[in-house]
């Protein structure tokens, strides 16, 4: 016995601090999610903002170009930034890697650049021991841990923000949130005893369907005496 599934696990039919704020993994989706390759790379601004607090967390790394175009390089730089800092086991995909400023200073540039996501400790080190990234003459490659939210106005670090019930939600309802639920078999057998959520659905359906037939009853009834008074 199966009720089928309910995608009505998700806000606004369930309330944000019973099944956090996504993102819900569909079972049933049919239409294939665009890979990070495929779609464009979101704005910088959102991983860090000088003018406002929060962001995403990232490695950055400060170093400097020997070029005054750095933009010509671009490109190139990030493709083996990234290829550098993969492993056997995970890819950093280019478009998380973010040139979030430049600087120039007589025949240099200086580059703040941010790596969103996990990176290869063994990568990293071997980004750190190069000395031509891209095609360029690279030097002082300073590599930090930025630890960035947008939780309480980006705050950090993050024990300084009281528990949201809406994230913690989130951590504990890996079944809610994927938006695809089937009744267990627990709930299924005090169904059979019709005391389960369902019961008062069913009630008020029927109550409903109730009310119709006797309103289309009535008004056929109705119908039916005033045609033989006019026949009369």
């Amino acid at each position: 016995m199966d009720y089928g599934c309910e995608v009505l696990t998700r806000p606004p039919f369930m309330s944000k601090t019973l099944v956090g704020v996504g993102p819900y993994v569909d079972w049933l989706e049919a239409v294939p999610i665009e890979s990070v390759a495929t779609s464009p790379q979101i704005p910088s601004l959102y991983v860090v903002d000088a003018n406002m607090g929060g962001g995403m967390s990232s490695k950055q790394l400060q170093l400097t170009a020997a070029t005054t175009n750095f933009a010509s390089a671009q490109a190139a730089f990030i493709t083996e930034v990234a290829s550098t800092l993969s492993s056997g086991s995970y890819t950093v995909q280019e478009k998380f890697v973010f040139i979030t400023a430049e600087t120039v200073s007589g025949s240099n540039t200086a580059l703040t650049v941010q790596v969103v996501g996990q990176v290869d400790p063994a990568g990293m080190t071997a980004l750190q021991a190069k000395t031509n990234l891209g095609g360029l003459a690279v030097s002082n490659l300073i590599a930090t841990d930025q630890t960035r939210t947008n939780r309480c106005l980006g705050n950090t670090p993050l024990d300084v923000c009281a528990e949201d019930p809406i994230y913690s939600a989130l951590k504990t309802s890996r079944e809610a949130m994927t938006g695809v639920y089937s009744t267990p078999s627990s709930e299924l057998e005090t169904c059979a005893a019709l005391h389960c959520k369902s019961l008062p659905e069913v009630i008020t359906t029927g109550i409903l369907v109730t009310f119709i037939v006797l309103g289309t009853f009535f008004i056929l009834a109705r119908a039916q005496a005033v045609h033989q008074g006019e026949g009369v």
